[in-house]
């Protein structure tokens, strides 16, 4: 009937959803990691050449590595949900200079909610303690992840990189302690 073709369309809707979201992080990411190297680039071979510069050149190294693993899950589209969820919202608000509302997005996927197992909700009292040891053991695995953690973290030197190169009304920016860091 009918309704087979509608879920079959709301099936290809949220999958063509889906993929523009992890296009437009997959160009955000391209983009800002291409930007920085012209701006490195550009700069003078003295700069080049100091403990700064070369600093500046080994961090913007660092974060290309550690953002490789996250470019293949997007590439072969196997990223979670919601981490593609606060991903491409973090790049929209960067896209649209909220970068405050970005940085609250980043916040709560590094140590909010998205890095808890789909379905996870507070344990309550009377659960049998069997169960509990079963999600804190997941949630322990999830935030422990040595790759996940370290892309988050260059996600949100992008995201650092961006707001620097394309500034706007300080009320929605955030404030960088280590303005000449990066």
């Amino acid at each position: 009937g009918t309704n087979a073709g509608g879920a079959k369309g709301a099936l290809e809707q949220a999958e063509a959803e889906t993929r523009n979201k992890i296009d437009t992080v997959r160009k955000f990411i391209k983009r800002m990691l291409a930007d920085w190297e012209e701006e490195l680039r550009q700069r003078p071979e003295a700069e080049k050449q100091s403990r700064v510069g070369k600093w500046k050149q080994a961090q913007h190294r660092q974060t290309r590595l550690d953002m490789k693993p996250l470019q293949r899950l997007l590439k072969q589209r196997e990223v979670q949900p919601d981490v593609l969820e606060h991903l491409f919202f973090m790049t929209r608000y960067c896209e649209e200079k909220q970068y405050v509302k970005a940085h609250e997005r980043y916040i709560d996927l590094a140590i909010g909610r998205a890095c808890w197992p789909m379905g996870v909700t507070m344990v309550g009292l009377h659960e049998r303690a069997g169960r509990t040891k079963i999600f804190s053991s997941q949630i322990a695995h999830i935030l422990n992840d040595e790759t996940t953690r370290r892309y988050i973290q260059m996600f949100k030197r992008l995201m650092t990189f961006c707001q620097k190169k394309h500034p706007t009304d300080p009320s929605q920016m955030v404030k960088i302690a280590t303005e000449d860091m990066v």
